[in-house]
């Protein structure tokens, strides 16, 4: 069984890519960047951008090979020479890029966005799949972030520390696509489908699916995947677009409540006793604002633009200095006579 939602707008098409990562400049072996002494080990706040609890979670290969169904398959990168698989079989592994930190000043991401990532379906019927992407808020990054993750809480030291608390207590609102980790008895997930997740979904808790829905039918290979974010309503909702392949007809479309909080973190899952995914070819973009129109009328200048969730700025200096202007909505009145001159912009 899925759920349909109808919202009543559209997503939006046009976008700056503001982060991607193919892997290719990174060194064979663990992906982690959290642990002095594994290969793609960086200091919090530079270099590669990929960390995660306990690690090591996820490992940069060329070529592999894993059995399927009793059959060696031999898996090869969507593109270049290198992508990304977990560590370990027997365990959750995670790893998470910190989006606020890396392209967003530091600030939460509520809306008017598109992550796009690639990931190789092993389809092995004998052992499960529970690999998936997120959009995810932490509350454990403040903003604005000033580096992966906050000082004094270095996830190499597992997800408790300092009483600071990585793990699904401090785990907030997300949206999710691939194939659920959940599977309760009697429950509506399809394990020969892919799911996407709107952690709250109403009336999830009856279902006891987390928010997950079953979405599209899985199938073996390299699959084109896509979450779009609309623009961050006055309540917090926010449209949300699943797309698997096909990048111009959803495989579901709903509203969250992830504007309320915005989110901060890529996060990556592979379940534990399943067979892996491969992942290659990730990239997060923003929408464009749409042009600021600017009209006179006396000594007022009443600036007007298109669609929701873009904030109007303001400076003294074209070449920045730039501040919020607080609650400006589209029609926005500037007085002429009541200061000096001034430039506006839009910013996501």
């Amino acid at each position: 069984m899925s759920w349909k939602f109808t919202v009543a707008e559209t997503a939006p098409t046009t976008f700056v890519t503001v982060f991607s990562d193919g892997f290719e400049s990174y060194a064979e072996g663990y992906l982690d960047k959290n642990l002095n002494g594994d290969p793609n080990y960086a200091p919090n706040g530079s270099g590669n951008p990929w960390f995660g609890p306990y690690p090591e979670n996820f490992s940069v290969v060329a070529t592999d090979t894993i059995v399927v169904d009793g059959t060696n398959l031999t898996v090869n990168p969507h593109s270049g020479n290198r992508m990304i698989t977990r560590s370990f079989y027997t365990l959750l592994c995670t790893v998470w890029a910190n989006l606020s930190y890396r392209c967003n000043s530091g600030q939460p991401i509520k809306g008017n966005c598109r992550l796009d990532w690639w990931f190789f379906d092993p389809n092995d019927p004998a052992t499960g799949f529970e690999d998936f992407v997120s959009l995810y808020y932490y509350n454990v990054v403040p903003a604005p972030a000033t580096a992966d993750w906050p000082a004094g809480s270095d996830p190499s030291l597992g997800l408790y520390w300092d009483s600071i608390n990585w793990g699904d207590a401090n785990a907030f609102l997300s949206v999710s696509l691939g194939a659920s980790r959940y599977n309760p008895a009697g429950g509506n997930y399809d394990v020969t489908e892919y799911q996407a997740r709107l952690e709250e979904l109403p009336g999830h808790g009856t279902y006891g699916l987390d928010g997950w829905v079953n979405a599209i039918t899985r199938t073996p290979g390299w699959h084109h995947k896509r979450i779009v974010l609309g623009a961050p309503h006055p309540d917090g909702s926010v449209a949300t677009w699943f797309y698997v392949d096909d990048m111009s007809n959803p495989v579901y479309v709903g509203r969250s409540d992830l504007g309320t909080t915005g989110f901060n973190l890529i996060e990556i899952d592979s379940g534990g006793n399943t067979t892996p995914a491969y992942y290659d070819d990730f990239s997060f973009a923003l929408a464009q604002p749409p042009n600021l129109t600017i009209a006179q009328s006396g000594n007022n200048l009443i600036l007007t633009w298109t669609g929701e969730g873009f904030t109007l700025q303001r400076s003294d200096n074209l070449n920045g200095g730039w501040s919020d202007v607080a609650g400006a909505t589209s029609g926005y009145t500037y007085d002429i006579t009541s200061g000096p001159k001034q430039f506006f912009r839009l910013k996501n």
